[in-house]
């Protein structure tokens, strides 16, 4: 099961919601490609070839874009064939760029507002399935 974070700032009013962690279909290797781009579900459809009864390990993380400063969900996907290969899947910001995942380091520093570069609040709400 997944949660809802609530992110906020007191400086600005910017406000967003994400839904971090695992859904129950993220251990479907099918569910998962449908959330990356078209270019890497191919790369995904690819590995899957390569051998039968494929795993798959997925979650929705918090991330940034350092290149134009957008807070959003990252998809992250491991994929386990039966020979114990892997092959390791992240989404790319709608600019195009990699996201770094904020966690850690990141998370005790406090993440700041992509508008307004004030800290952020950010509280847990709910849960998703």
């Amino acid at each position: 099961m997944g949660y809802i974070s609530q992110v906020s700032c007191d400086k600005c009013g910017y406000e967003e919601e994400f839904f971090l962690g695992s859904g129950m279909m993220y251990h479907l290797p099918d569910f998962v490609k449908t959330l990356f781009s078209n270019e890497t579900a191919a790369e995904i459809e690819k590995f899957k070839a390569n051998s039968t009864n494929v795993s798959v390990v997925a979650e929705n993380v918090l991330a940034l874009c350092e290149t134009c400063g957008k807070l959003s969900v990252m998809h992250k996907a491991e994929f386990t064939a039966p020979s114990g290969e892997t092959a390791e899947f992240k989404s790319v910001c709608e600019c195009g760029q990699n996201f770094s995942e904020l966690s850690g380091n990141y998370m005790q520093e406090g993440v700041l507002c992509p508008k307004c570069k004030a800290k952020l609040r950010i509280e847990e709400t709910g849960f998703w399935d």
